[in-house]
């Protein structure tokens, strides 16, 4: 009796049948199953995003301005199976950018909206951390990048920097200044120390205020504000320049000039309220002191003319040497006021050569 059967061929042909409709439907199956865990992951990370919000809210009503809402900083009170977030608000709640993330997918960049987030914006891979890490070893491009995205939670007062000047070398700029009280908006105060301000904490070049001896114009008319806003803004580098914004600069008089100037400048020098406490007699002859407000650099160093040494300023070969201020002394038609090598308030005259150390506006 014959038996009928599969020969060795035909078991093989079915085989290897069998093994093409694997492998053309595996990836398929894959990706089916990989869609179905990005669209669980994007649904996690829709929840967490419209938590931000709500925690923001709660916090402002309590009183706490937050501008980061991390699992480590004003954590969520959610279960989110692992993930890492990191949410970067402005201060008025606005979320201005967005890491969300576990070992397998990540969500990373500027989504100002939860419908901005799509499953095409899922990468895959354990989130990388892009954004502002230090002052002192961040690019000058993620720090202007940093200051005009409001993310500069890393950057804080008195941070330094090294940075180069081509002809005038390499020198050191610190953040002076974060805060933005409610007067800096008034339009008879000076921006001056309102922002994100960084000031140079060595003296650049020498100079004098004019080449005659007169306060006569101040602070507008001078001779070193064109300098400053000319060759020493054209040294600085290009990523550095970029962000660098106009400021409304509120000036003192003299005793031949009868108002307060008011300029707008890219880099200016510093007045005597801006550095010194407001309240201090010894700088009474300024006449636009209280049209400004001490920056928070000194502030914090609680900085008066009886406690000067946070005013100390050197030169390239790192000896104290005086420094200008834009302000003229009120009570005389050719004196501006300096800081003396010891951090004392002084005047002296216009055409004397002290040295030149700005500060500017990040914004």
């Amino acid at each position: 009796m014959n038996k009928n059967g599969f020969t060795l061929v035909e078991l093989l042909a079915v085989i290897a049948i069998l093994a093409l409709l694997v492998i053309i439907a595996l990836p398929n199956v894959l990706n089916m199953f990989n869609q179905a865990k990005k669209d669980v992951f994007l649904t996690e990370a829709k929840t967490i995003y419209k938590e931000v919000s709500k925690k923001y809210i709660s916090e402002n009503m309590k009183g706490n301005k937050i501008t980061n809402i991390s699992n480590d900083n004003n954590k969520l009170d959610i279960e989110s199976n692992d993930l890492e977030y990191n949410f970067k608000l402005d201060s008025r709640g606005n979320i201005k950018k967005v890491l969300i993330g576990n070992d397998s997918y990540c969500l990373n960049g500027k989504f100002s909206s939860i419908g901005e987030l799509t499953v095409d914006k899922v990468t895959e891979g354990k989130c990388e951390y892009i954004g502002p890490k230090s002052f002192e070893k961040d690019s000058l491009k993620t720090i202007v990048d940093a200051v005009i995205e409001e993310d500069t939670d890393l950057y804080n007062v008195g941070d330094t920097k090294e940075i180069d000047l081509g002809t005038y070398g390499k020198h050191i700029i610190r953040v002076a200044n974060k805060s933005t009280p409610s007067e800096c908006n008034n339009e008879n105060f000076s921006q001056t120390a309102c922002g994100f301000v960084i000031e140079f904490v060595d003296i650049i070049t020498g100079s004098g205020m004019n080449d005659s001896n007169t306060n006569v114009g101040g602070w507008s008319t001078s001779k070193i504000r064109n300098f400053v806003n000319t060759q020493i803004y054209n040294s600085l580098p290009r990523n550095l320049k970029r962000g660098i914004i106009n400021t409304r600069v509120i000036s003192g008089h003299g005793k031949d000039d009868n108002d307060n100037f008011v300029t707008t400048d890219k880099l200016y020098l510093l007045s005597t309220a801006e550095i010194w406490w407001q309240d201090d007699d010894t700088i009474k002859n300024d006449t636009a002191r209280d049209v400004t407000r001490q920056l928070d650099y000194y502030k914090f160093k609680n900085t008066t003319v009886t406690n000067i040494s946070p005013v100390i300023k050197s030169n390239g070969e790192n000896n104290p040497s005086p420094w200008r201020i834009r302000t003229p002394n009120s009570n005389f038609n050719n004196y501006f006021y300096f800081v003396h090598t010891n951090g004392n308030c002084s005047y002296t005259g216009a055409d004397n050569i002290f040295g030149v150390s700005p500060a500017f506006r990040i914004g």
